[in-house]
Order: C-alpha cells, then structure tokens, then sequence
C-alpha cells in the first residue's frame, strides 16, 4: 500500500477547521492560534505530514475519517501507520512524519492529551542511524577559497555567456559568505537589499529580525572586509544580467526573474562543492566546519561559535569541539607514527 498525502481541500470539514484556527493570526486578546508563531516552511511541511496520514487512513480504515480525530489516533492506528512508512521510507523520514502529526494534534487538539506519543517519536529517533559527514568535513578555509576561486574563474571565463558568468559568480559568492558565515538556507535564500544588507563603512552588515530565523532570535553578521569588492561587484554588474533583477529585491538573483529559492540555492552549493571536491557539502554543513575549524585552530576561542551560528544551546558547540579534539588527537598521533617510521628508515639505510 503506497499511500498518498490528502490535499488541504479534500480533509474533512472538522480537520480543515481545526488546522485554520490553530494557524490563525492576531495578538492575544483577537483568536490568535497556537500555531501562529510558526514558520512558513514549518506550516507546509507539517501539513504536508497530516495531509499524508489522512491519505493513509483512508486506505487503512476509511470509517476512521468520519469519527473525531481524537478517536482516529490510537496506538493500533498509529504502529500500523509506522509500519508502512518504514516499508516506503528512510527511518529518519518516518520519524519526522510521526514527529510532524504529533506537532500538528497538539496544536490542532490542544485540549487533548497527547504525552503518550512523545515516547513513541523518541523510539523513532534512536532507530535513526546519523548519516556520516566527517569524511564530508573541509577546513572552511577552503570553502572560503573555493568561493572566491570561482568568482575569479567568472571574471575571467573566456567562453561563458554573460548570464552563465552571472551565475558562476553569484555562486561564488554565495559559498564565500556560507563559508565566512554560515546562515541556514533559509535565512540566506531570504535576504532582500536594503532590508537584510546594508554597506556601513568598508564592510557590508546582514541583519535578520526574529521572523527570519529558525530560533526566532533576532542575528546581526558583519560580513569580511575581504568580500566587500565582491559584493560590490556582484551588486553593480553581475546581478543585472540576470532576467528581470530590477523587478524585485531578492539578493540572490536567479535565471528564472525571480529571486533565488531556498531549494534552488541549496542545489547550487551541493552541485559546486562536489564538482571541487569530488563530495558535496550541503549548506547546513558549512556550519559544522565552521565551528569545527575554530576548534582547530582557535580553540581558545570555541565558544565564539555560538554567535557564529545564532545557537544559544551550547551543546551542539560542545560536540564540534569534542570532533575536533578527535582529530587533533588522531593528526598528532599519525605524526608520531610517520615520525618513528622516518627514524627507523634512515636507521636501516645506514645499517
């Protein structure tokens, strides 16, 4: 059974109500929902996710749709939902779609009582074997000179149409700034001229309000002096070539007349990256060589990354600081080992 997400359209009447008041704007005296606060992206994809386990129990048990949505979610109705997922899906995707429900009924039934599905989304989590990035990990120096190196290429690029210069440059330069400051995609995809940058002086400044961030916390980034030619260059030459860039404010123009999507600028990064290093690196992993890279080699400094990343949660800092301790650790004993073998090298060849 393969099933498929019901459209908002098609949920039934009491469901559709429900989500609406739960999404509903207004300050606190006016109805304003308890989901209101939420993300744009967190609004689709959790609907995306109770629109998938409706399309399931109409396949499952049909008669579930007419009764109240607090009688459909039983411990019966929900292994057998987790049981099919994990026959059509990674075990991290189903726990995010169960995760999903669970964010959608609470706040959908907050009346209810929904604590005995917590255990069962943690169940879920410890199923989930991390995919491995450390082989993925690169020095953000090299990110940063990655950035740079194909700005120059576009400059110089004998062969390229104009637009294809534009976009080679305006992807340069998008690695150059994840690298020097590595914003989640979302935050990045939406920067807008004259409301998120700004030139102050010899430097250029990103300023994103709480609406922008996946914390909700307000961040404020000087950009290096280092890229202020780029974006200069960038802004004055190369964002004009693109179709329809003095139609809107998007930073990141794309070939299509609009701005840059998240998912567009998300393609780019990972096309670029693997083309340079032969693996991708997706954009939320600029992070972790980010924090990783200040571990290295200033790790006196390595609480400097919770401002570089807008985390207030210093744990996660802890955990690159940790990795990074592992591989000084294993670079310092592979210079012994080379070290001894060296030594005894030169021994024998005097013997």
């Amino acid at each position: 059974m393969n099933c498929k997400a019901t459209p908002f359209t098609q949920w039934p009447m009491a469901d559709q109500s429900a989500w609406k008041t739960a999404m509903a704007t207004g300050d606190r005296f006016d109805g304003r929902g308890a989901a209101s606060h939420w993300s744009d992206a967190s609004k689709n994809s959790i609907r995306a996710a109770y629109g998938r386990w409706l399309g399931f129990l109409g396949q499952y048990s049909p008669l579930l749709l007419n009764q109240a949505s607090v009688e459909r979610v039983t411990p019966d109705s929900i292994g057998a939902y987790i049981k099919l997922l994990n026959n059509e899906v990674a075990a991290s995707t189903t726990q995010i779609y169960i995760d999903h429900l669970l964010c959608a009924l609470r706040v959908m039934i907050p009346s209810h009582d929904w604590h005995w599905l917590k255990p069962v989304v943690r169940r879920l989590e410890r199923d989930v074997i991390p995919r491995a990035k450390r082989h993925r990990m690169v020095d953000s120096t090299r990110l940063f000179d990655l950035g740079i190196a194909l700005m120059v290429q576009a400059e110089v690029e004998p062969d390229a149409s104009p637009l294809g210069k534009a976009i080679l440059y305006r992807d340069g330069l998008i690695i150059a700034v994840l690298a020097a400051r590595p914003l989640r995609r979302r935050t990045l995809s939406v920067i807008r001229l004259d409301q998120h940058i700004h030139r102050i002086g010899d430097h250029y400044c990103l300023i994103f309000s709480s609406a922008d961030t996946k914390n909700k916390q307000p961040i404020e980034y000087n950009l290096p002096v280092l890229l202020t030619a780029q974006l200069d260059r960038y802004l004055g030459h190369f964002r004009g070539l693109f179709p329809n860039a003095e139609r809107h404010d998007g930073l990141w123009a794309s070939a299509k007349g609009n701005p840059l999507s998240a998912g567009a600028l998300y393609r780019r990064v990972i096309s670029r990256t693997k083309e340079a290093f032969g693996f991708s690196i997706n954009p939320h992993l600029f992070r972790d060589c980010a924090v990783t890279t200040l571990a290295i080699r200033k790790p006196e400094h390595v609480l400097v990354g919770a401002g570089l990343l807008g985390q207030s949660d210093l744990r996660t800092i802890h955990k690159h600081y940790i990795h990074a301790q592992t591989i000084q650790a294993g670079n310092a004993h592979q210079a012994v080992i080379s070290k001894l073998r060296r030594r005894l090298a030169t021994r024998n060849t005097r013997r």
